[in-house]
């Protein structure tokens, strides 16, 4: 009898600092995932994007860091106005009114109202740059 219950304290002893030990492996093992998503950056957006190769045709979106963008077309000022990133996301306000911009590497997406696509912007360049266009 006495040999049954010291074997069933082995066995519940074992049990126990298995449990243990895939507890802490679960905490370190959140602790990495954790560090490794703090050290996720998010892309900077600062440049001159644009959604043709050709001039003409070309809606351009230029980000400074003092927070300010610009939306234009060859010789006509779109919008000017004020941007927050927020990890992967860019909102943009202009005239009171906000949208949002999706952030995916060296590219934006953007809903166009006129047309009801998403359009994508391709980073032209590191600084902004204004082509064709002028604000004042």
């Amino acid at each position: 009898m006495r040999q049954q219950n010291l074997n069933a304290f082995r066995h519940c002893a074992g049990a126990a600092i298995l449990i243990a030990v895939l507890a802490l492996g679960n905490l370190v093992g959140w602790g990495l995932v954790i560090k490794n998503i703090d050290m996720i950056q998010t892309a900077n957006v600062v440049g001159t994007y644009s959604t043709s190769n050709s001039i003409c045709d070309a809606t351009y979106l230029a980000f400074t860091s003092q927070q300010e963008f610009y939306c234009w077309r060859e010789w006509e000022p779109l919008a000017k106005g004020t941007y927050r990133q927020n990890g992967n996301y860019i909102t943009i306000t202009a005239d009171a009114n906000s949208r949002d911009i999706i952030v995916q590497g060296r590219e934006l997406y953007a809903y166009n109202e006129e047309t009801h696509h998403m359009e994508c912007y391709r980073k032209i360049e590191k600084t902004p740059i204004f082509i064709n266009v002028d604000f004042d």
